[in-house]
This record gives C-alpha cells, structure tokens and sequence, in this order.
C-alpha cells in the first residue's frame, strides 16, 4: 500500500553525520568533517560538513524547525 504524501511522521532527531561520520555520496567511513556553521532564518544552527574522499559537502541541522514534532 502506498504511503499518503499528506501523512506527517514523527521524527526522533534532527540527521547527524553520526559516530561513523560516513559520506551519503561514497560511503567512505570516517570521511565527514566540519567545515562550517552558520543560522538560517529561524535561529536554527546549520552545520556544514565535507567528505575528505569525494569533496561533497553536507549540511545538518542542529534541531528541527519550529512546528515539527
């Protein structure tokens, strides 16, 4: 059966790189490191990581924008 598109899910955490800090474009472990931060406009702490393998740059939210649960 196909999931409603209109259903809100309950999300546990903002996404983290994680202990293992492995890369989502080529799977390298222990591949991300910080690179930078900044806030987006809700105050938000935004932190941006790059892949020492692949260059590919990530960003992770601190927490979750205001309204979700």
């Amino acid at each position: 059966m196909a999931r409603d598109s209109r259903c809100n899910g309950i999300l546990r955490d903002p996404a983290q790189p994680g202990p293992d800090r492995r890369c989502p474009d080529c799977g390298k472990w222990f591949a991300l490191r910080t690179v930078g931060a900044r806030s987006d406009e809700d105050g938000i702490r935004i932190e941006k990581w790059a892949c020492r393998g692949c260059g590919r740059e990530v960003e992770f939210k601190d927490r979750h924008p205001p309204g979700v649960i």
